[in-house]
């Protein structure tokens, strides 16, 4: 008798914990200026708190400010 060896976990490969095909949990945010190409506002949250809002073009045309008080480096945008 031949047997075919396959994946070492069996038909399961892909699997996790048997709910279906993937990996699972969030998927990452898009690039912010893909974000700003579509949004009508944007919102800077820094630990769960609103650390600047305003018009998407706004943060389109200040995207240095944005992406610094998002990564919490120097004064709020």
């Amino acid at each position: 008798m031949v047997r075919r060896r396959g994946h070492p976990r069996g038909r399961r490969r892909g699997r996790r914990h048997g709910r279906g095909g993937g990996g699972g949990g969030r998927a990452p945010p898009p690039p912010p200026r893909q974000a700003l190409a579509v949004a009508d506002r944007a919102y800077v949250l820094r630990r769960g708190s609103v650390v600047w809002s305003g018009p998407a073009e706004e943060a389109r045309q200040n995207l240095r400010r944005v992406e610094s008080a998002y990564l919490g480096q120097g004064a709020d945008a």
